[in-house]
Formats: structure tokens, sequence, C-alpha cells
């Protein structure tokens, strides 16, 4: 566990100097001073030694290869990280001055703050992983990449949120004082700005690293210990009529409530219980080192940034920097954890200590064949899986094997068979129509842009661009579905594999740009109208970052699709799908934060600001003073805009309305039957042919609104007849000259023929 340098104890000393001006500080003696770095010594090796052996423990024992020991390991691997970089802090710990340079300074203080928020999110998904197994034990475990795609995203939150501190950290002179150098965080020049900021980017962190976690892991915690106490397991020996008991069409929910009232007096039971509440036990502890050597240093630091005033005692440098020692505490103190109160790393930890060739020997074994399923030690060793096929409930006593994440309850269409919905030609007519005027539209959108370079033009084109992907990925196979009657993806191999992951992939980040971009044209025009003044300063640089943001966004959010979606053959028709391979419950969490991240917000951001921007123009304080014509003008633009911004606004809801109701009742109210029924995959076709509309309806949108672009269309097709125009003249003009030349030729032949004759007759004479 380690410590976030934005809080470092060093700037702090320093500043405690300064906020105390003329105080006598207490002078640490050097004795006291040669303790502490040798207790960072001990630190530096035991934390060392004992991450690396729950790293490779972890590694080489069948049994521990599960999401939750996965992330006990990442834990490792962050506390490896930040020990690693403590020893090139420990010569401005023993000086008190910065001794390593720029370079140093730009990477080891903020690498500190990224290894401590991936501990932090290491800590909350490990509660979230105990809280799915035990309040939900009838979900499947997240298989082997969908672990590895929850560390990686641990590893993104938190390296975006260090960057700032990357940027920021400076080496600081103060030659006034005592010609020291210090490597700080330095957000700006202006001293006041910098005061600002630092306090924001403070108060974000806490909240972020301490008050967040700390809560969502403690309700978390108190919701698994009362699940605890009243949760039963079904039994070994399930007899069959026991799975018969439920009505055809009975929901999950009530059929589990069902189960659990069951008589459970097993011993299995009670050993599983009893092995969760140890393991339990284990992450209490672990959080509770975390809060007690971490949080206090933090919430001094924080109570010294907003008031300075309190820190004026003279020892307060010295016991900043012994509270700073207590921070890494927790990466030596994690392993002992683990040792005493898991049985697989204790008994690794006593072959480490007492006989280090037997730990040697057991991480040279080699791991045992992957097809082989164990038994998880915790609280997974058991699990009942309930698959939900048409309603009907089997229950089935088996072990998940860890690569598995499939999940039969499957929300897309494609589970189910393919049902004729209306006339195919129709269909297929309205798709070739979209995909022409979605094509010739936003290609035209984009070409406008090349001409006017307006700035407006430049978020229309960008959401003309994300519309073409949708144009190029998505149509295309809605009309490959219908011309074959079928859900079949018609490329195999790693071509297949690929495109499948790709079309998804390009397709939905497409719709998320556009949001994006409907939403940044709707802020410009409320900048534009209530704070006229400020959009001056809003340069083409800005909108350039701010096009980039809303892809790198799009694309970050939609990342796991290239771990979820896989070709795979149906048992039933024998044909190859392409689809999301993923349990329901993380489905659910997934699509859940992608509605309201991607469509939601997008649609109450634009309501609010053209609602407000609206307002504004009808509340026009300067209409008094303008003359007729420019009142006439005045409100002919308010009438324009609300038109603009009353179409935006409904197509948006009209194309996404019913695709989004469909997809509510398909993750939260309809069971598979009831999905694969006529008239709600009538409804489903609906909602997925307004969706792929949408590409088609933001260029006529501005077709019909935007007379800039109107007028560029008009002389585009101007420039094309004259382009046309000219090219005919030239070509006939080439004729006509080429013809010319004929005649002339013929001509001298004819005049030369005579001569040719006379010459040919005196030779022979």
């Amino acid at each position: 566990m380690q410590f976030d340098t934005n809080a470092s104890a060093f700037p702090l000393n320093e500043s405690l100097k300064k906020a105390q001006g003329e105080a006598q500080f207490f002078m640490e003696p050097k004795a006291l001073k040669i303790f502490r770095v040798f207790v960072y010594a001990v630190i530096i090796v035991l934390a060392l030694v004992g991450n690396i052996a729950v790293c490779a423990i972890s590694r080489r024992n069948p049994r521990l290869q599960t999401s939750t020991f996965f992330l006990l390991m990442n834990l490792a691997v962050s506390d490896i990280g930040s020990v690693l970089c403590l020893p090139f802090l420990l010569p401005e710990l023993y000086v008190g001055n910065w001794m390593m340079g720029f370079a140093m300074c730009k990477l080891l203080k903020p690498s500190v703050v990224l290894f401590n928020f991936v501990t932090t999110n290491t800590l909350v998904a490990i509660a979230c992983d105990r809280f799915r197994s035990i309040v939900f034990p009838f979900v499947a475990r997240p298989s082997t990449s969908e672990t590895r795609l929850i560390l990686s995203l641990l590893w993104l939150i938190a390296l975006l949120f260090s960057l700032p501190s990357y940027g920021a950290m400076k080496v600081i002179y103060y030659p006034q004082e005592s010609h020291d150098l210090y490597c700080s965080d330095m957000f700006s020049s202006d001293k006041e700005l910098d005061f600002s900021y630092r306090r924001i980017y403070t108060l974000t962190m806490y909240t972020l690293q301490v008050v967040l976690p700390v809560l969502v892991i403690s309700a978390l915690t108190l919701k698994i210990t009362t699940t605890l106490k009243d949760i039963r397991l079904i039994p070994v020996s399930l007899r069959r009529s026991s799975s018969l008991n439920s009505t055809p069409n009975a929901s999950p929910h009530s059929s589990l409530l069902n189960l659990n009232k069951l008589n459970m007096n097993s011993t299995s039971f009670m050993k599983r219980q009893a092995m969760e509440k140890k393991f339990l036990r284990m992450l209490m502890t672990v959080l509770l080192v975390f809060v007690s050597c971490y949080v206090p240093f933090q919430t001094m630091y924080l109570f010294y940034e907003f008031h300075p005033t309190l820190f004026t005692s003279p020892y307060m440098q010295t016991l900043s920097e012994f509270m700073y020692l207590i921070v890494w505490l927790p990466n030596v103190l994690n392993p002992v954890c683990y040792g005493f109160m898991n049985e697989h790393y204790k008994r690794a930890f006593k072959a480490l200590i007492f006989h280090p060739r037997k730990f040697y020997r057991m991480l040279k074994l080699k791991r045992t064949n992957s097809n082989t399923v164990y038994q998880d030690s915790s609280s997974e060793n058991i699990i009942d899986h309930i698959a939900i096929m048409n309603g009907s409930i089997n229950v089935g006593l088996h072990v998940f094997p860890n690569a598995s994440g499939t999940s039969s309850n499957n929300t897309s269409t494609d589970s189910c068979p393919f049902v004729p919905i209306g006339n195919r030609e129709f269909k297929v007519a309205i798709h070739a129509l979209t995909l022409v005027v979605s094509l010739v539209g936003n290609c035209l959108l984009i070409a406008a842009f090349v001409r006017m370079k307006e700035p407006v033009m430049l978020l229309i084109a960008n959401m003309a661009a994300s519309d073409l992907l949708t144009t190029i990925f998505y149509i295309p196979r809605l009309l490959v579905i219908e011309i074959s009657r079928s859900y079949a993806w018609k490329v195999p191999g790693i071509a297949g594999t690929v495109l499948c992951k790709m079309c998804n992939f390009l397709a939905d980040i497409s719709i998320a740009v556009s949001t994006q971009s409907l939403m940044l044209i709707a802020i410009e025009r409320f900048l534009a109208v209530v704070y006229p003044l400020k959009t001056r300063s809003i340069t083409a640089k800005n909108r350039r970052f701010l096009i980039a943001s809303t892809w790198i966004v799009s694309m970050v959010l939609h990342a796991p699709y290239f771990y979820v979606f896989e070709l795979y053959e149906d048992k039933l028709t024998k044909t190859l799908m392409c689809q999301h391979l993923t349990s329901k419950l993380h489905y659910l969490l997934y699509r859940s934060s992608v509605f309201i991240i991607v469509l939601f917000i997008p649609l109450i951001v634009v309501i609010i600001l053209y609602t407000i921007t609206l307002v504004k123009l009808r509340v026009d304080k300067m209409s008094e003073h303008r003359s007729t014509r420019g009142e006439r003008r005045s409100r002919k633009r308010t009438v324009k805009l609300l038109k603009l911004a009353s179409a935006t606004v409904l197509a948006m809801f009209i194309c996404w309305t019913t695709f989004t109701v469909v997809t509510f009742l398909k993750l939260f109210v309809l069971s598979s039957a009831q999905q694969c029924t006529h008239i709600f995959q009538l409804v489903d076709f609906t909602g997925i042919l307004l969706t792929s509309c949408y590409c088609a309806v933001n260029p006529s949108i501005c077709f019909f609104f935007l007379r800039n672009f109107r007028g560029q269309l008009r002389q585009m097709c101007k420039l094309t007849r004259r382009g046309a125009f000219n090219i005919y003249r030239e070509n006939k003009a080439g004729r006509s000259r080429a013809n010319t030349n004929l005649t002339v030729l013929g001509m001298e032949l004819l005049h030369a023929t005579p001569k040719l004759s006379s010459s040919c007759q005196s030779t022979s004479e």
C-alpha cells in the first residue's frame, strides 16, 4: 500500500515552514533520522520479498486461479511498484532536499500516485467480487478474459487520474530561503491559480481515493455480513422432482426464494460458510490496515490545504515525517495478513521461511493441465448453476471452470430463431435507402466543412464522420440478415473473429461520438447566445481537442467489445454466430452504464441547454434598442434555432426511445420465451430500424435547417455542372480541331497527288 505524493511529506514540510514564518522548529536528532531511514530500508526488503512471494504463489497454484486471487495479486503488484520507487526517495527523506534531477522528479512521485490509485481501485474491486459471490451466488464468476479486462480498467482509471500529477510535477528552487530544491507539483506559474488548482486536485483525489472507497467497501461489507447469516445452499443430492416445482414461466427470483427455503444443514454448507467468513475477515483486516495507515496523513494534508493556520506547532514537521513513514507499512502488512488468514499462503510462507528449498520446489512444479477443474477454496467451490432457457429453470450442481464466462441468459435477439417480420423487399429497400442517404448526406457534410471552414461545421463534420461508421459497418449487416433471413455470421476463421469484434465496436462508438457531437453543438450554441464574448476565446485547437476527446471517450467506453464479442457455433442450427459471451449481470451493468453515458446524459444536456438558449433569446434586453429590421432578424433567428433544437431533440428521442425501452425489457423484465414472440420481435425490429435511420436523419436536419449548408451544396452543384460543361466543351472543341486537321491533311494529300503522278511518269520515261 502506498501514498499519494501529491500530498507527500516533503512539500508539506516545506509549506509548513512558510506557514509558520519565524516560528522555532523542532530539529529532528540525527539518530532519529537514521532510525527512520533504517525502518524504510526494512520496509523495502520485507515488502519486496512478501509481495513477490504472493505473486509467485498466486501464479503457480492452480487453486488460486480465480478472480479474487487475481485481484489480490494485482494488489501485490501495485505494492511492488510503489516500493521500487521508495529507494530513490530516501535521499530526500534523509537530507530534505531533492537530489535526483528533473526527469526522476517527473517519473517517481506521479508513479507512486498511480500505484496508490491502483491499490484503492483494487480494494473496491475485491469487495465487489465478494459481494457478487455471496449476494448473487448463482451468477457465473468472471472468466479469465473478463478478469484481465477488469484489471486493465483499474490501471487505466488510475493512469487517467494521475496524469495531472505527471504534468504538474516540477523541481522548484527557493533561493530566497534555504537554497533548497523541492520536487513538488506546480499547476500554474500564477500563485493564486496554482493554489486553486492544488485545492481542487487534492480534494478530488481525497474523495476518489479515501472517501468513496471507504464508503463503498463499508456498504458492501455490511451487505455481505448480513447475507452470510441467511444464505442457504442447494444440497448436493438434489432430487429431480425439486427442479420441477417451479412453473414454466416462473421468474428466476421467485424460484431462488423457493430453493432457499429448503433444509440446509449439510456439512459442506457449514464448511463453505466458515471459509467465506475467514476470507472476509482477511479482507476486513486489509481494509483496516489501509484506513489506519493511509487515511490519517491524507486527512492531515487535506486540512492543511484549506486551514494552514492549524499547523503552527514546531513539532509538526517531525510528526508529518513519521506519519508518512506509517503510510508505507501496509506494503509489508498485506502479505502478513494473507499468510495468517489463508491456508494456501500460510503453507507457502512457512516453506519460504523455514524450508526455502521446499518453497523453490513448489514454484518449480508444473501447473496442472488447464482442462482440470479445481474447486475454489474461497466461496465458489460449489455453485449452483441455474440455466434459464425459455422461462423454465433447470438446476444442475457443477463447478464453473475459470475460463467460463458464457451465460445462457443472453439478451440479444440472436438467441431467438429468425422470424420473418413484414415484407422482405420493403425492409431491404428501407435499409438500402438509409444506406444511400446516409452515405451521400454525410459525405456532403464533410465536403461542405472543407469548403466553409466554419467552427460549427467542424462539430457537424465530426458527427457526419461518426455516422459514416454506422453506415459502413452496421447497415450492411442488417441487409445481409434480411436477405439471407438468418443471424448467421458469414465470414469464418480469424478474419471472421476480427470482423465480429470490429463491426460491433466501430458501429457503437459511432453512436457515442454522434451523441457527444450533438451535445457539443448544443454547448456551443448556448455559449454563443448566453456568453457571446467567451466564444471568441474558443480556438480551432480547442475544438479539435474536444473532437479527439469524443473519440477517445467512446473508444475507452466500448473497449470491452474486443473481449466479450466472439464467434461460436450454434448447437441447434450448426451456424456461426457473432455474439457477446458474458454473464447476464455483467452485461446488465455494462449496458445500463453505456445507455446512461451515451444516450441519457447527452439528451438531458441538449434539452437543458437549448431550453436556456431559447429563453435567453426570448427575454432579449436589447430588443428596445433595435430597429424594426433588426427585431425581425432577431425573431427569425429565434424561430430558426427553435426549429433546429426541436428537430434535433425529437429525432434523437424518436430514433432511440423504442430501442432503449426494448433493451430495458430484455434486461430486466422479459424471459427468453417472451423475447422470442412475434409481437416483441416486431417491436424489436422497429427499434433497430429507427436506430439505423438515425445516421441518415442528421444530414437531413442539417439540409433543412442550415442555410449555409444549402448554399454550399448549391455552389458545389454549380461548380459540378460548370465543370462538366467545360469538360464537354473542351471535348467538343478537341473533336472539331481534330476534324479540321483531318480536312486540311486530306486537302494537302489531294494537291500532292497530281505532282506525285507526274513525277512517276517522268521517271518511267
